[in-house]
């Protein structure tokens, strides 16, 4: 992934390390929520223009190492730039992992009932989930809906959690941990978001590549002076 170019404008999906499905820490995860902890917009302006200036010289140095770690200070306050109109994704998860968590006790109750959660989920009433005409199985939540993608995805416990107007707002997979996508207003932000980045990233750019000519300039200069003074008849 470009970090520091506009991707993601029409749908961002960033992945975390595996984190634990019943215990997931939004703060260190990164991923914006509603309610998120914020700059203000002049710090904002501070922040941005200190990353820039790293970035830009990272850049002109060729030092990857500093750039990938600008890249996951980046991501972070990207996230928070956006969280302004972010849903509240911690809410959507914080009742998901209840969910799962009910039914995971629920299973362990009924020694003669359901094993699994897939088990679960199909011997269930249209009350806990229903099944769709696609084979996926929908479970409502106060928020939003959790969507289990048909039977693999039951019996590997990955889901996704939509708004209530179908737009996919939270993903966990059992192999990757947590992912998000970015809803049209998110999308906005970020596009003014990195309009402010990559002008000013270009701008330090510049200075650099200004102040390394006058030194080079200066130099060539004071090589011709020494070969005149140099000259022999």
């Amino acid at each position: 992934m470009n970090v520091f170019g506009a991707n993601g404008i029409l749908k961002s999906i960033n992945n975390y390390p595996k984190p634990d499905r019943n215990n997931f820490d939004f703060l260190s995860s990164g991923i914006p929520y509603k309610g998120m902890p914020r700059p203000t917009d002049g710090e904002f302006v501070i922040i941005i223009n200190d990353l820039a200036k790293e970035i830009a010289e990272a850049r002109y140095s060729g030092n990857e190492s500093k750039l990938q770690a600008l890249s996951e200070k980046e991501s972070r306050l990207r996230s928070q730039y956006i969280s302004i109109v972010s849903p509240d994704r911690k809410a959507l998860a914080d009742e998901a992992m209840q969910f799962m968590r009910g039914v995971g006790n629920e299973i362990k109750k009924k020694h003669d009932g359901p094993k699994a959660l897939i088990d679960y989920i199909i011997a269930s009433d249209e009350r806990i989930a229903q099944r769709k005409s696609d084979g996926s199985f929908h479970i409502a939540l106060k928020s939003g809906t959790m969507v289990f993608s048909g039977e693999l995805a039951l019996s590997d416990g990955d889901f996704s959690i939509e708004s209530h107007d179908g737009q996919e707002l939270l993903h966990y997979s059992h192999k990757s941990g947590w992912s998000y996508s970015t809803t049209p207003q998110e999308n906005a932000m970020m596009k003014k978001y990195y309009e402010f980045l990559n002008a000013s990233v270009s701008s330090y750019l510049g200075q650099i590549k200004d102040a390394a000519n006058i030194r080079s300039d200066s130099a060539d200069s004071a090589v011709s002076d020494g070969n005149k003074l140099n000259i022999k008849a």
